[in-house]
């Protein structure tokens, strides 16, 4: 499935997306809530920890696509709260919002484009 997120109607009624999308393609509605973000960000948190095993977090990089800030509006902050809930207050975030990140997922054959994630790495 490939996601993508509408930045804006223009005049014509066409939908101005955050990245290209093939002419004649399908498209299908995702919803998304600010609980289930805030879910998932905890447990990209979670995920992250568990790298880092037994070595303590000195640092946060922390990644979100820019739908994030679209569906945190009017409650700024949150996101980043509910991951200094998992990691700890103490710890130095830094990061961005993002037009969506390239990954290469192990075993597959070449980079993927995601969108609409969260990114979250911890330097130790």
């Amino acid at each position: 499935m490939v996601v993508r997120t509408p930045l804006r109607a223009e005049t014509d009624g066409s939908l101005r997306m955050s990245a290209h999308l093939k002419e004649g393609s399908l498209g299908q509605l995702l919803v998304g809530s600010r609980e289930k973000c805030l879910a998932a960000a905890r447990e990209a948190a979670v995920q992250a920890l568990d790298q880092l095993g037994d070595i303590v977090p000195q640092f946060a990089l922390v990644l979100a696509d820019m739908s994030w800030q679209m569906i945190f509006q009017g409650y700024e902050g949150a996101e980043i709260e509910a991951i200094q809930d998992t990691i700890g207050a103490q710890v130095p975030i830094a990061g961005g919002y993002t037009f969506g990140q390239f990954t290469h997922m192990a075993g597959a054959p070449r980079a993927e484009f995601l969108n609409q994630h969260i990114e979250i790495v911890l330097f130790g």
